[in-house]
């Protein structure tokens, strides 16, 4: 038996047939966890035996990871913050525009989060520049139970990952990564 979508075909990122000129694009944004490590891993290994690592560890604060991806280009970029505040919406928005400049319209897929408005570009970035910006996106909401819609979450595992095994984290752009 065929599964039938629950919601419209069109909001999909997939589906949306596009102009030469246009770009579907995925932003969605995920708490981390800043840690230090406590006590450094043993360099000393003996043959067979495995390294020894010890997981203590200092808080160090939290911060935002805002991730935006262009899933028919396989494209990506992660922007760290502090928060996820409305300036900081703001700047990934502007971010967006930077990274397209020859995109006449960016279909965005983001969740209904407060600051994901126009108000936040306008408030941080000025009247005329904030409106012309936001003109730029055609703006889709995700529904609340429709997560399976963004393809950003599979990114954060992989960013996840990649911030466990090098214990930093900060500002990383991974493009055409495949």
């Amino acid at each position: 038996m065929k599964r039938k979508p629950t919601l419209p075909v069109r909001l999909h990122p997939q589906c949306v047939k596009l102009k030469p000129d246009e770009r579907v694009v995925c932003l969605d944004e995920r708490p981390i966890q800043l840690l230090k490590n406590i006590k450094p891993t043993s360099r000393l290994v003996r043959r067979g035996k495995p390294r020894k690592m010890d997981y203590e560890y200092e808080r160090k604060g939290t911060a935002k990871a805002f991730c935006v991806v262009e899933p028919k280009a396989r494209r990506h970029f992660v922007k760290v913050t502090k928060n996820r505040k409305a300036d900081q919406f703001a700047e990934v928005m502007r971010a967006i525009g930077r990274a397209y400049p020859r995109a006449e319209k960016i279909h965005l897929v983001m969740d209904n989060l407060n600051t994901h408005c126009r108000k936040s570009l306008v408030q941080h970035i000025g009247p005329k520049r904030g409106a012309n910006l936001w003109d730029r996106f055609d703006v889709r909401y995700i529904p609340k139970h429709g997560s399976w819609l963004n393809p950003v979450p599979k990114i954060y595992d992989r960013m996840s990952a990649a911030f466990r095994r090098s214990k930093a984290v900060g500002q990383k752009f991974f493009d055409n990564d495949r």
